[in-house]
Order: C-alpha cells, then sequence, then structure tokens
C-alpha cells in the first residue's frame, strides 16, 4: 500500500507539473505574441508622452502607489486638466509628475488642445498573496459574461478639429458586444509543498457572441482630389469619399480556454481563443481604432474580445491580478464572484497601435469612450 500511494503521489506531481508547465508555455507564448510581457506593458505605461497630435500612450495601467511623469515632447505648449491637473504649461521639454495612491480611473485632456484625451488607471490588485496551507482540491462550474461598448470619433490633430474642410477622415463608429461562456469543469489545485497552485478549464468553452456588430459612417480625403487652403494656411483636400461599412458577427463561435495561477498567469485570470477565425469584410479598417489600444492589467481585462488582424483575439485577454479576497474566495471551494468594469476616454494619436499610414492619413486620430465589464460567477461541481 506505501508505495501504492508513493506512486499515485509522483502521479499527481507529474501531472500538475505537466499542467502547469502546459499553462506557463501558453501564456509566455501569448506574451511573446503582444511582444511584451505584463510586467514590462507596466512599467512602460508610468511615462506618458504630450506630442502635438496627442497622449502617448492615451491610456495608461499601473499599481497603487506609482508615480506617472508626463513630458511635452512636441513643439506646442501643452497642459493637464480634469481629474489629473498640471500646476501649469509644459513647455517643450517639460515634465509633470503625480503619485497615484488610490485605485481608480483617472480622466483628463490637453488644456490647450481640448480634444486630446488620455486617462490613467489605477489598479488595486496585486501585493502579496495569502500563504496557502494544506493540499486541496476543488471543482468548478463557471458562468463568465462580457459586455463591451465603444464609439469613437475622427479627428485631426493638427488642426484639432472633428468636421473641418481640411480633416482626413470625417466621421464616427461604434463596436457593441456581448458574450457568455460556461464553463462547465473547472479544476483548482493546490499543492504548496510543490509549489504548485492552479485553476484550469481541462477542456475549451465553446460559446457564440449574443451580440458583435461593428459600424463605420465616415468619408475620408482622397490626394487626387483638387487641393483646397486649410485653416492653417496650408493645402489639403476635403473629406468627400464615403467610407462606410455595417458588420454583424452575432452568433460568431469562440473557444476559450480559461487559467489561473500565482506563477503559471502572474496571479490574473487568463483566457486564449482557439475558435474559427472571423472575415471582417469591408470593416477592415476598423482594426486601425479597435486595435490601437493594447492594455495589460486594466482593472477588470485587457480588452477581451478585442479584434486583431482577422481573428477575434483572446491571446491579451487577462484580468488584472486578483486581490487578497479574490483569491481566499477561490481557494475556499465555495459559490463567489469576480466582477470588473472599465470606462476610458481618451484620444489615439495617429499611428498609435498600428503601422504608420502615409500622406493624407498621417493625420488621423480619434476620440473614444470605452466602457465593458467583465463578470464571473463560479458554483462548486461535485
Amino acid at each position: 500500500m506505501a508505495s501504492r500511494k508513493l506512486s499515485l503521489s509522483a502521479l499527481i506531481r507529474y501531472r500538475l507539473c505537466l499542467v502547469l508547465a502546459l499553462a506557463m508555455a501558453a501564456w509566455l507564448s501569448s506574451a511573446v505574441m503582444r511582444g511584451e510581457s505584463s510586467l514590462a506593458a507596466t512599467a512602460a505605461a508610468a511615462k506618458v508622452s504630450a506630442t502635438d497630435q496627442g497622449f502617448s500612450p492615451a491610456v495608461v495601467v499601473v499599481p497603487v502607489g506609482t508615480t506617472v511623469r508626463w513630458t511635452n515632447t512636441g513643439k506646442l505648449k501643452h497642459s493637464l486638466s480634469g481629474q489629473v491637473h498640471s500646476p501649469g504649461v509644459l513647455e517643450p521639454g517639460g515634465t509633470y509628475q503625480r503619485k497615484f495612491t488610490e485605485p481608480g480611473e483617472y480622466q483628463y485632456h490637453d488644456g490647450t488642445h481640448p480634444d486630446s484625451t488620455g486617462t490613467v488607471v489605477v489598479v488595486a490588485g496585486g501585493g502579496s498573496l495569502p500563504k496557502a496551507h494544506g493540499n486541496a482540491t476543488h471543482y468548478y462550474k463557471a458562468t463568465m459574461h462580457v459586455d463591451v461598448k465603444e464609439s469613437w470619433t475622427y479627428y485631426n490633430p493638427v488642426l484639432g478639429s472633428t468636421t473641418g474642410k481640411c480633416d482626413p477622415e470625417e466621421g464616427s463608429g461604434s463596436r457593441d458586444e456581448l458574450l457568455t461562456v460556461r464553463y462547465p469543469d473547472l479544476t483548482y489545485y493546490r499543492y504548496p509543498s510543490e509549489h504548485l497552485e492552479l485553476l484550469y478549464a481541462p477542456k475549451y468553452a465553446p460559446a457564440k457572441f449574443g451580440v458583435f456588430r461593428v459600424r463605420i459612417n465616415s468619408t475620408y480625403a482622397s490626394d487626387t482630389e483638387k487641393p483646397i487652403t486649410c485653416p492653417n494656411g496650408s493645402t489639403g483636400h476635403a473629406p468627400t469619399t464615403p467610407n462606410n461599412c455595417s458588420a454583424n458577427y452575432t452568433g460568431k463561435k469562440v473557444l476559450l480556454s480559461l487559467a489561473w495561477g500565482p506563477t503559471a498567469t502572474g496571479d490574473r485570470i487568463s483566457f486564449t481563443n482557439y475558435g474559427p477565425a472571423i472575415d471582417l469584410g469591408d470593416c477592415k479598417g476598423a482594426n486601425q481604432i479597435i486595435g490601437a489600444l493594447a492594455l495589460v492589467g486594466v482593472k477588470g481585462f485587457a480588452l477581451p474580445v478585442n479584434v486583431v488582424g482577422n481573428r477575434v483575439n483572446y491571446d491579451e485577454a487577462e484580468t488584472s491580478k486578483l486581490t487578497a479576497p479574490d483569491v481566499k474566495a477561490l481557494r475556499s471551494g465555495r459559490a463567489f464572484t469576480l466582477d470588473f468594469s472599465v470606462t476610458l476616454h481618451f484620444t489615439t494619436p495617429c499611428c498609435d497601435g498600428y503601422d504608420t499610414p502615409q500622406g493624407l492619413f498621417a493625420v488621423i486620430a480619434a476620440i473614444h469612450d470605452y466602457t465593458a465589464s467583465l463578470s464571473i460567477h463560479f458554483t462548486p461541481r461535485s
């Protein structure tokens, strides 16, 4: 009997090590695909450039206690107004910094260019996790709900205009998404002596979008049209060429994994989509806006169901680090719910998040309003 127990213990350790190794490999692969790790993204978010086209990055995500530093890297004067307020104007090369001690979302804009906006997201998660005692295995089932609403208006940062006669693109777009995913089989393992702790779904969960719609109504300028004189005295072209699209992917399938571990996923709930690609059709141009923001660790998640390329990409979807109460609930084996939400108002300068366009399109920016929520309800499974 003793040898059988030893073999069983060894088998359990082997299987757990294998599961953990696979989860770590998937997570690291995701980080490579993003071109950055979560830690690198968070560290980079502590610095913001106030350019003549807008703030870059337009949204930063930092843990409590972080000091964010703004530097005027442009040729014009800039300032910060709103929930982040600089004491005066920032001359070219000037700086302002602030330490954020409370979690929340801090909206601000450029006092000299009001349409140039940004958000600092201060997350409460992270820190030292409570020590786990004793081996444990819990079985859960879970239901996840995702709700995303985004709208944007095209903006000319050079002229500070959304409706000017020389704007390279004029108009707006929107995206609405609703998704419910049911995980019938989630397993939580904890073996402190082996330094193993992991929650994962042994099988990918199939789901369909309840709502997934993208719409763009705009006109753009063509350099083949007759030149006109712009308000600043430069020569440009009027946005008269229609650029409209409407796409509905409601009912499209996804196939999602779910995993959490202090080591395997950096204490974040992590998702990966193994579902089929989605053809964006005439709305492929929306990628320049929808994919313009690649967040890691937003108070809630990193833009889940974000469209990158022609695929619904969940490789960038992960929550912020769980708090100590979250982890305590996860370890308990009892029912609990994780709720996350984020509200962002920001302006993406030209080329922030996609390849630099040429000619007229080099001055297309967009003003965004983005709200999203993610909820996961866990219940014990016998």
